[in-house]
Parts: structure tokens; C-alpha cells; sequence
């Protein structure tokens, strides 16, 4: 690029003046020196009898933070006071827009929305309030060689991109990041704030609109083009390098050098001391070119996770003098390496299991397979859901949840949430309430969630309008509590049905609570409905032990040692084999069609499904959607059959959907027949394209609309293959292996947990 087009390009910003100083910002708190709007004095001492005026935390163009305590609780809160009648239209209309924007986000790492209101011409938007101050306030209080530790720099770039990715995921676009709108709590967690500039994406804004500060501006942000989530990506780079540096990852004396210097992505270099890998990660969040930027949800699926890989346990700030001692360290264990090669065969380095959690749309010919954003080296034993909430469970007894949290399902300890009980979380977040425990288990109800631990206490968290928490109350918690009956017991599963939770102790009890007027409890004609769990004696007159339960819609299963299988519940459509004249069993009673030994089952609305000892599988129930594996959809015979379709297969786990079935086998091959639903690939971004409707925005009308227009069913009469994972025989040699973990499947998709001992690949490595 000559220098007269360069010049020509970042022209459109120099005209105010040659100084830096002149610029203001559109943030809540300016960058720059030049002092903001003044604020008269009756604004500044607006009267709130609820609350308690203590300080001004901040002013910016727009108005001004007070810390506020509600006199009501006595938290302390800040209220953002913005005089209307003091803006232009288009700042009035940013004004609103904040509100908007900041009401429609429930994320750890966002600074709270509380709520707003007006006060005559004086909108005030209250807001949590962020103890530890702002990131720009730590990075100027340090002295210029008072470096900050790498893990910690490293800790609040996650939890800004974990925020950044769930805007995103939200199809808005903050366009303001920067260091001063990073809000840190007590403890040290970071939130970002200030939305007054947000926009969301599928609006009707120009994204060309020069908005926020300079120095984190991106290049196609100087250039006036359009612009994207890669700017907000930008800005974490400028972010990350600050923290780094301590200074503006780009800085200059001018406006004109520093659009200069963006577009030439010639950033300041962190100091040596930081890993290479942090430094890999600063440089491709600064690409100049926004499509060699990663997403956001791939910074922390990915790189983030790869840095923490290659990070010692007390990684801070190495120095010079630090990195002589660490050389000379390196050199003799060199050395030392070099006689043990000579003297002795090299062992193997050991390997290290993993898992990935995978969503897998499969519908026609077309088949996607995307990871969620779990963390990356996590081992990961249970998965469990209910199709709304979703709860993973590690090996190291940490539990990460996402979904539906209208009643505190969660356990992350959030309220009930707005009135029309709309709260979702879209990415897993750890629940830091579980972490006095060892959590080896979940199960999922409407609504509701019950942990139990390794030394068998059970927990559990959500609605309890049907006493299914276990407490002898109908008081919905956020919070996981210990169920006080159960102590003493040690449980080893628990199981959920919609309304009803069954949990097994290491001696074969089972309890039994919540709500069923089908049997489901177990519990005899007479208890239809408890709150405190109570043993089932029914099964406790089997002679045989009861190895596992299972729990569907009304209905619950008891697999034995003997592979018997015991049932109570709703027997609809002969699901559970005991005849149509047995619509409903109140007691246990053991399923006698099914003759041979069953090792694993599962059980849905309207049939259920065995797999018998030597991998086959048998169905009941209803074929409708020709779920039953008959190859049609007619009239189902009123015994067991044999899935043929897959016999030459050795099933090894077997899930059911209201209307279908799903299983995959020993050599890692997911199969599934019935009706499925997704969006036929030739079609899909047609449908996208022409729906205006739904891209206007959240009506819901408009997205029915759009899930019936696009969404469409299928019938699968025989068994098809939908998926296949493959080791070579190279990656073997290796020790280097992918498996099948579990199968969790959804109404339009199928959750695919893969163990793999494959390495994660180094950022010099080829994908």
C-alpha cells in the first residue's frame, strides 16, 4: 500500500486534531484526559429513597456511576445515571440501547443487570457492582517492571473470552472491549461491562459505524469497512497485550500513526519473560486479517487450554536473571538426558485420556459434528440432560452445566431469573457451589438436578413444586443441598424421571420420591406423591440384587444381577411388557417376556429397548415411528423383537427417544433407526436466507415459524450408521486411540462423548 493511500485512509480520523489527547470516547469511563460532559450538581445528588447514596465510581460522556446500598438488603449497587435531556438523539438512542442490550445477558463474566428506570428525564440502569475496580485501574497501579504473573493474565483472558464467546453465541457484537470496561470482583473475577455501544448482529445497523476507542480499534475498523465479532476478537488482543506489556498494546503521539501502526499490526512485543505460547496466542488474536482471526469459542476451546498445557504450576513473570538460572538448568538436564539415551532404552512418554463432548446432526446425507466448549484436557465421566439443562461430570469430581436455569437447575446459585422464567446458559460453566465435593453422578428432571459424590452424599438443586428434592418441602433451591434422609446410605446411582427420582445404595436399596399417580414411585396405590425419599419394599422382596436403575416418563426400571429386569409405572403401549390390560403397575414386577439376560436398557414415552448378553438388542412398545426396528411403521407384535438390522453388531449401549432409537457398538459405530428431525442440507441456507422473520429478531412466533419451515422429519425403517470413529494402525503404534464414551440423544441432534489419548495439538503443529 503507497503511503498517499495509507494517509488517504486514516484521513476521516485526523480531522479534529494532530493529538491524541483532543479524542473522546463513547465509553462509560473515558480513556483520555479530556473531561467528560458536565454534570450539574442536581443531577449528580438525585434523591432515591431506596436506596443509600455512598460515592461516584465513575463518569463518562454519557453520564455518571454511583455506588448506591439498597436500603431494602443492604447490597451495594451501582446505578449509571444518564440525563436525557443533556443528549443528542443518536445518544439518547445508544442510551436505550444499553438497556437492551444489558437486559438480555445472564453470564458469570458480565457485570449483573438488576434492572432500570426513569426518574424524570434521568434513566437510571442499576447494575452490579465490581468491588476489585477496574483491569485499566490494577495495570496503571503497577510499577513498569512489576510484571503480572502469566497464570493470572492468563486466568482473565479466559474469563473475558468465555463472556466475549457468549455474546457472540447471543448475535451481538460489544465494540467497545478495552481494559476499562473490564470489572474485577473481590476475588479477583472478571466481568466485562459497559453495552451503551453494543450491537446486535442481525439488526438493521451500520457495522461500519466508527464507534469506541482508538487504540483498540481493528484494522477494518480503521479502514471503514464493514466489521464483524473478529473486531471484538481484536480488542481481546489489544487487551491481552496490555496486561503483558502495561501499556497500549499500540500507542503514538498522533491519531494518524496509530491507524498507521493497527493496519500495519505492529504491536509492542511482550517482554521475554512470557512463554512462547502466550506469545502465539497475541499474535493471532492481532492478525490484520480478520478472517486469520479465531472465533472466540475456538480461543477458548483451544488455544487458551493450550496454553495452560505448556504452563508450569507457579508460572509468574520469569525474569532475566530467572531465565540464566532456568538455561543453565535446561543445559544439564541436556546433558543428563543425553547419558541416559546412551546408557538406556527411552521409555514411551505415558499417555493421557481426555474426553470430548460432541453435538452430532445427522438428517439425509448431511452430517456436522461440532465439540462443545468444555475444558479441553478434562477427563469426562457422566453427561446427563433432560433435552433443556445439561450437566457434565469429571474425573476429578468438577461439574460444568449449561441450558435451562429458569429455577436455579444449574446449581450456579442464580435467582429464578426474569418472570417469564427465559434463562439459558449457553456454555458450560463450572459450578464452584459442588467444589467441597467429590461429584461422581447427575441426573436431570424437569427442571431439577441431583448430584451424588463419591462417598455416596446426594445433592440436589432446582424446581421442587413436586417435592423431587428430597428436602420434605416444595421450596425450589439454586443451590445444591444435601438430602438429609439419605445420609448414612451410601448411594451409588440415582436416576430422574420427569417428576419422579429413584436412587440405588451400595447394599441394593432403592428409594423412591416426587410425584407419580402411574406407579413410577413403586410405592403401592396409596402414595402417589412424597417428598422425603423412601426405601421401595417391593424390590427389597426380590431375592436377586439390583445392579442399576433406570427412569423414563412415568415409568422406572430395576436391572438386577441376574440381568432380570424388574418395572413400575406406566405401561403405555406395553412398553414395560406386561400386556395391554396393565396400563398402569404400582408395585415392582418383573418383566417374564423377556427370557434372556439383559446388561443394559433404556426406556422413552412410548417403548423401550434391551440389550441382551452378547450384544443384541431387543424393543417393546409402540412402532409408530418405526422405533421399534421392524423395518415399517405398522402395528408392532405385542412380545419383544429382535433388532436384525444390527445383529451382526455388538451393542454395547442403547438410548431411546420419543421416537426413536439410538445405539453404538463396540468397534465405535453409532447407529440409529425411527423419525429424526433436522434441516435437509440442500436447503438449509436457503432457509436461513429467506427467513427475515426470524433474523429481525427473538419474536417467538417468528422462530416457530422458523423451526416448522425449516426443521423436517424422517423415517428410518432400518437401521442406518450415522457415525463411525477410526484409529489407524500408525495411531495405535502410538498408543493414540479414539473411543465411544456415551450417547445422549437430543430431539434434533445426538450428544457423542469420545475418549481419546490423542495428543492436543502445539501451536506449531499442522491441523
Amino acid at each position: 500500500m503507497s503511503s498517499s493511500k495509507e494517509m488517504a485512509k486514516v484521513g476521516r480520523f485526523s480531522k479534529a486534531a494532530a493529538d491524541l489527547s483532543s479524542l473522546s470516547t463513547l465509553s462509560r469511563f473515558g480513556d483520555f484526559p479530556e473531561p467528560p460532559k458536565t454534570i450539574t450538581t442536581s443531577s449528580d445528588e438525585v434523591i432515591l429513597p431506596e436506596f443509600e447514596r455512598l460515592k461516584v465510581v465513575g463518569r463518562g460522556s454519557f453520564g455518571i456511576a454511583v455506588l448506591y446500598r439498597r436500603l431494602s438488603d443492604k447490597s451495594l449497587v451501582v446505578l449509571k445515571q444518564v440525563k436525557l435531556s443533556e443528549l443528542s438523539t443518536d445518544e439518547r438512542a445508544m442510551a436505550m440501547n444499553e438497556v437492551e442490550v444489558f437486559s438480555k445477558l445472564h453470564h458469570p463474566n458480565i457485570i449483573s443487570y438488576l434492572g432500570s428506570f426513569l426518574r424524570g428525564d434521568l434513566l437510571l440502569i442499576e447494575m452490579e457492582y465490581a468491588e476489585g475496580g477496574t483491569l485499566a485501574q490494577v495495570i496503571t497501579s503497577r510499577a513498569p517492571t512489576d510484571r503480572l504473573p502469566e497464570r493470572q493474565i492468563l486466568t482473565i483472558v479466559e474469563q473475558i473470552t468465555s463472556a466475549v464467546a457468549y455474546l457472540h453465541a447471543q448475535a451481538i457484537l460489544h465494540r467497545d472491549l478495552k481494559t476499562a470496561n473490564v470489572f474485577l470482583s473481590r476475588r479477583g473475577v472478571a466481568k466485562i461491562g459497559d453495552f451503551g455501544i453494543s450491537k446486535i448482529m442481525h439488526t438493521k445497523v451500520d457495522t461500519r459505524t466508527i464507534l469506541g476507542t482508538p487504540y483498540y480499534f481493528s484494522p477494518e475498523m480503521c479502514e471503514g469497512r464493514d466489521y464483524d465479532a473478529k473486531s471484538d476478537v481484536w480488542a481481546l488482543g489489544c487487551i491481552l497485550g496490555e496486561m503483558c506489556c502495561l501499556r497500549k498494546a499500540f500507542s503514538a503521539s498522533n491519531l494518524s500513526q496509530l491507524v498507521a501502526k493497527i493496519m500495519a499490526g505492529q504491536y509492542l512485543p511482550p517482554p521475554t519473560g512470557y512463554s512462547t505460547c502466550l506469545r502465539n496466542l497475541l499474535k493471532i488474536l492481532l492478525q490484520v486479517n480478520p478472517a486469520d482471526r479465531p472465533a472466540a469459542s475456538e480461543i477458548l476451546q483451544y488455544w487458551i487450554p493450550l496454553v495452560y498445557r505448556n504452563l508450569g504450576p507457579q508460572r509468574g513473570f520469569t525474569y532475566p536473571r530467572q531465565l540464566e538460572e532456568e538455561a543453565a538448568a535446561a543445559m544439564e538436564q541436556l546433558k543428563l538426558k543425553q547419558y541416559t539415551e546412551e546408557s538406556t532404552a527411552s521409555l514411551p512418554e505415558p499417555l493421557t485420556e481426555r474426553s470430548v463432548l460432541y453435538q452430532l446432526h445427522s438428517f439425509g446425507t448431511g452430517v456436522s459434528m461440532k465439540p462443545l466448549p468444555l475444558p479441553a484436557t478434562a477427563k469426562i465421566t457422566r453427561v446427563a440432560t433432560n433435552g433443556a439443562h445439561f450437566v457434565a461430570v469429571t474425573a476429578d469430581g468438577a461439574v460444568y452445566t449449561w441450558g435451562d436455569d429458569a429455577k436455579g437447575q444449574l446449581a450456579l446459585g442464580t435467582s429464578s431469573g426474569p418472570s417469564d422464567g427465559s434463562v439459558w446458559k449457553h456454555y458450560p460453566t463450572k459450578v464452584e457451589s459442588l467444589r467441597a465435593y467429590t461429584v461422581v453422578g447427575a441426573s436431570c428432571g424437569d427442571q431439577f438436578t441431583i448430584f451424588w459424590t463419591n462417598t455416596g452424599v446426594v445433592l440436589s438443586c432446582g424446581d421442587n413444586s413436586r417435592g423431587v428434592l428430597g428436602h420434605g418441602d416444595t421450596l425450589n433451591r439454586s443451590k445444591p443441598y444435601v438430602i438429609e434422609r439419605l445420609r448414612g446410605f451410601k448411594v451409588i446411582q440415582v436416576t430422574c424421571g420427569i417428576h419422579h427420582v429413584v436412587a440405588l445404595t451400595s447394599t441394593g436399596t432403592i428409594f423412591a420420591w416426587g410425584y407419580s399417580r402411574s406407579g413410577a414411585l413403586g410405592l403401592g396405590t396409596a402414595v402417589t406423591s412424597i417428598s422425603i425419599p423412601t426405601p421401595v419394599s417391593s424390590v427389597a422382596e426380590i431375592e436377586t440384587r439390583v445392579s442399576a436403575i433406570f427412569a423414563g416418563g412415568n415409568c422406572t426400571m430395576a436391572l438386577m444381577d441376574s440381568g432380570e429386569v424388574y418395572a413400575a409405572g406406566a405401561n403405555v403401549k406395553n412398553r414395560l411388557g406386561f400386556g395391554k390390560g396393565a396400563s398402569k403397575v404400582y408395585r415392582f414386577r418383573k418383566i417374564t417376556q423377556i427370557a434372556k439376560k439383559v446388561v443394559d436398557l433404556s426406556v422413552a414415552e412410548d417403548h423401550s429397548a434391551f440389550i441382551l448378553e452378547g450384544g443384541y438388542v431387543i424393543t417393546l412398545g409402540d412402532n409408530v415411528y418405526g422405533q421399534r426396528g421392524l423395518g415399517h411403521a405398522r402395528c408392532p407384535p405385542e412380545s419383544p423383537n429382535l433388532v436384525t438390522g444390527i445383529k451382526s453388531k455388538f451393542i454395547v449401549r442403547v438410548r431411546c427417544t420419543a421416537s426413536g432409537t439410538v445405539v453404538y457398538s463396540d468397534d465405535n459405530v453409532v447407529s440409529f433407526w425411527g423419525t429424526r428431525f433436522g434441516v435437509p442440507t440442500d436447503n438449509f441456507t436457503d432457509s436461513l436466507a429467506t427467513d427475515t422473520d426470524f433474523r429481525q429478531g427473538s419474536n417467538t412466533a417468528a422462530f416457530t415459524n422458523f423451526l416448522v419451515a425449516v426443521y423436517k422429519s424422517e423415517l428410518v425403517l432400518d437401521p442406518i450408521d450415522i457415525l463411525a470413529l477410526y484409529s489407524s494402525p500408525d495411531q495405535l503404534s502410538k498408543g493414540h486411540y479414539v473411543k465411544i464414551g456415551d450417547i445422549v440423544p437430543l430431539h434434533h441432534s445426538t450428544l457423542i462423548l469420545v475418549h481419546t489419548t490423542n495428543p492436543l495439538l502445539s501451536s506449531t503443529e499442522p491441523n
